[in-house]
C-alpha cells in the first residue's frame, strides 16, 4: 500500500534522517526493488528531484529506462540514503530537543547519558563533536535541572567550554548538594511538625484536666454547702418539708366555787446542822416536847424548829405568821382568811380542818 506508507512517513523536508528511520521501520523484513523506491520518491519529491537523486547515487541508467526496476534495492541503499541526507539535512529545533525535567530521585549522570543518546538519534550526529551543538545540548541539560541547581550552574565560569566529563561532574555536584539541602529542610519541617503536634496534644490534655478539676471542685463545693447547711441548722432543714402547725393558746379557765383549788407549796431551806451517816442533823430545840426517837420538825405555823403544828404555842392555824414549812416534806398552806372553800389534803382527800 504505497499511499498508506506515504501517509505514515514524516516530512522529508524536516530532515532525511527521520524520514529514513521511519521508512526502515515500516519496511523491515520486506524485499524492495529499485522500481519501488523510484515510485515512492516520485510521489514525495516529484519527477525532476527524483532524477537528481538517482544521478547522484550512480543510478543514471534507472532515470530514463525501466530495465533496472526489478533490481534489488539493498545494494544501492547506502548510496541513496547518503544522497537524501545531503539534500535534506536534519533541522535542529532546540526547543523540540529539550527533554523532560530531572526526576526527584533520578541519577543526574544517567539523565545526561539518556539525553545525549536522544540527541544523537535526532541530529544523526554527536552533539559533543560540534561546538555549536555542544552548547545547545548543555544549555538544554541546564534548563532541565531544578531552579536552585540551574541558578548555581549558571554562575559557574566557563561551564559550556569545559570537557564533557567536567561538565557532567559540575552537574552531579550541584544536584547532590541541592538534594542534601532539601532533605535537611524536610527533616526540620517534620521535626517542627512533630513538636507542634505534641504541643497541641499537651494543650488539649491540660484543658481536659482543668475541666475535670473544675467539675470536681464544683461538685465538692455543692456537697460542702449541703453538709454545712445541714450541720448548721438541722431543724431548719427538716422543717423545710414539714407542714406548718398553728399553735392555739389554751383557753383561760375561770375559778368557781365548786372547783377544788390547787394547793400552794412552800419550799424552805434546811437549818444549819451537821452531816452524820449521810443525813443532816439539826440542833434540837430544848423546849421540844416530842417523844423519844421523834425527829425534830419545823412548825408549819410559826416556822420554828423543835415542835410540830399540833404543839405550836401560837394556837389556831387560821392565823399563820410563819413562812411555811420546808425540809423533808412539803406541807400545804392553809386557806387564806375569808375564803369560802375548804382546804385540800392530798393524802386524805377533801376535809374540813386538819
Amino acid at each position: 500500500d504505497l499511499e498508506g506508507l506515504i501517509a505514515r512517513l514524516p516530512d522529508i523536508h524536516e530532515g532525511a534522517g527521520k524520514w529514513i528511520k521511519t521508512f526502515e521501520e515500516e519496511t523491515m523484513g520486506k524485499l524492495l526493488a529499485v522500481g519501488d523506491i523510484k515510485a515512492l520518491l516520485a510521489k514525495i519529491l516529484g519527477g525532476t528531484k527524483i532524477d537528481e537523486v538517482l544521478k547522484a547515487s550512480d543510478l543514471e541508467r534507472a532515470v530514463d529506462f525501466c530495465y533496472m526496476d526489478g533490481t534489488v534495492f539493498d545494494s544501492y541503499r547506502p548510496v541513496v540514503w547518503q544522497t537524501l541526507r545531503a539534500e535534506y539535512p536534519t533541522r535542529v529545533d532546540p526547543k523540540a530537543l529539550k527533554g523532560d525535567h530531572l526526576g526527584e530521585i533520578e541519577s543526574p549522570i544517567i539523565y545526561i547519558q539518556k539525553q545525549l543518546k536522544r540527541w544523537k538519534q535526532e541530529t544523526e550526529g554527536n552533539p559533543e563533536g560540534d561546538p555549536l551543538m555542544a552548547t545547545l545540548f548543555r544549555n538544554a541539560i541546564v534548563d532541565a535541572m531544578p531552579q536552585p541547581v540551574k541558578s548555581k550552574l549558571e554562575d559557574v565560569v566557563g561551564l559550556y567550554s569545559k570537557t564533557h566529563k567536567e561538565f557532567c561532574d559540575q552537574v552531579v555536584h550541584a544536584v547532590e548538594q541541592y538534594r542534601r539541602n532539601e532533605q535537611k529542610l524536610k527533616n526540620q519541617e517534620k521535626e517542627l511538625q512533630k513538636k507542634l503536634t505534641q504541643l497541641q496534644l499537651e494543650e488539649l490534655i491540660n484543658k481536659n484536666k482543668k475541666k475535670i478539676q473544675a467539675t470536681v471542685k464544683r461538685d465538692d463545693a455543692e456537697q460542702m454547702t449541703v453538709v454545712n447547711a445541714a450541720s448548721a441548722s438541722p431543724s431548719a432543714v427538716q422543717l423545710t418539708h414539714a407542714p406548718a402547725v398553728q399553735m392555739t393558746p389554751p383557753a383561760r379557765i375561770l375559778p368557781n366555787a365548786f372547783q377544788t383549788p390547787t394547793p400552794i407549796i412552800h419550799i424552805h431551806a434546811q437549818p444549819p446542822g451537821v452531816m452524820q451517816n449521810g443525813r443532816r442533823m439539826v440542833q434540837v430545840n430544848p423546849t421540844h416536847k416530842g417523844g423519844p426517837g421523834e425527829f425534830p420538825e419545823e412548825c408549819w405555823k410559826c416556822g420554828q424548829w423543835g415542835h410540830s403544828r399540833r404543839r405550836c404555842p401560837l394556837g389556831s392555824w387560821t392565823q399563820p405568821v410563819g413562812k411555811g414549812r420546808g425540809g423533808w416534806r412539803r406541807p400545804l398552806q392553809g386557806p387564806p382568811q375569808g375564803s369560802t372553800y375548804s382546804t385540800v389534803n392530798h393524802w386524805g382527800g377533801s376535809k374540813q380542818g386538819y
